[in-house]
């Protein structure tokens, strides 16, 4: 396994499962947020913005099983979203793993 994709609701624990797996795996950890911040910034949250923000973060992903390592990436999304979203991110590759986490309210 070369790509682990999590996914799910804010406040789920995605990049807390992602930070305590990357030292494990010896992988490399992108955040959605964080990517967002500094390598999209000139993406909004329209539907397709947020595919866009998403491939690049599988383009990102893919970089780093080129070069080798183990990549983590860590995505919101909405649950009723979830296998769309799934289905869009086939780019990841067949050496992917998903999660989706929910949280109990």
């Amino acid at each position: 396994m070369r790509k682990i994709l999590i996914m799910g609701l804010p406040g789920a624990g995605k990049t807390t499962l992602a930070a305590a797996l990357a030292p494990l795996l010896s992988a490399v950890t992108f955040n959605a947020d964080a990517v967002r911040a500094n390598l999209s910034r000139d993406l909004g949250f329209s539907h397709g913005d947020r595919v866009e923000h998403a491939r690049r973060m599988g383009w990102m992903c893919d970089r780093v099983v080129e070069a080798g390592s183990t990549v983590i990436a860590d995505f919101v999304c909405p649950q009723k979203n979830a296998g769309r979203v799934r289905r869009r991110l086939h780019y990841l590759g067949r050496s992917s793993a998903r999660a989706g986490l929910r949280t109990r309210t």
